[in-house]
């Protein structure tokens, strides 16, 4: 059985490849919030090398008092707001990814046409209603997850979800999307 990333933390203290284990098991989800969060002008490789830098620099404080991806995220979003600082601020369209592949080229292209909708509507929103949007549906946190990562209620949590969703609805449906393609 693997370790776990609690017991991969506390053997890093003295065993770099066990921090190593960690990076391979963590950068791809890592790296894909941080291109959500940020968009595609976003320097992922950097950001996520300096989420992990704070991650072996803190190796001696850690403390396992939750699970290890809510201390995780949080650091990607602290990485992430101070990079989006840095960037003056500037509204850029976030990364699509293929979500769902599909064999049908006309559902392909309608595909990719709401998954760039999205994209260019979560670019617009927040970037306190984009992060619990990327926390809660790309990432797969829980509520209080999230709330310990945002350092939120958890009912703050959920009520911002919900101005953030109805904020990309109406964003999508801007773009011309009807509510029963948002809803597939």
């Amino acid at each position: 059985m693997p370790p776990t990333d609690h017991e991969l933390m506390h053997r890093c203290r003295e065993d770099a490849s066990s921090f190593d284990h960690l990076v391979e098991r963590w950068q791809p989800p890592v790296q894909r919030a941080i291109a959500r969060l940020l968009g595609p002008t976003a320097d992922v490789d950097d950001l996520s090398q300096e989420v992990f830098l704070r991650i072996y620099g803190a190796r001696h404080r850690y403390q396992p008092r939750a699970a290890f991806s809510t201390w995780l995220y949080r650091i990607v979003l602290n990485v992430s707001r101070d990079a989006h600082r840095r960037r003056w601020r500037q509204r850029v369209p976030l990364v699509d990814e293929p979500w769902v592949e599909t064999e049908d080229p006309h559902a392909a292209a309608q595909l990719s046409e709401l998954r760039s909708g999205v994209s260019r509507a979560l670019a617009r929103l927040r970037p306190r209603h984009r992060e619990v949007i990327v926390l809660r549906h790309f990432t797969d946190l829980t509520f209080s997850e999230i709330a310990e990562a945002l350092d939120q209620p958890e009912s703050t949590v959920k009520s911002r979800l919900r101005v953030a969703l109805e904020k990309l609805h109406h964003e999508l449906s801007r773009q011309g999307f009807a509510p029963q393609e948002l809803e597939e």
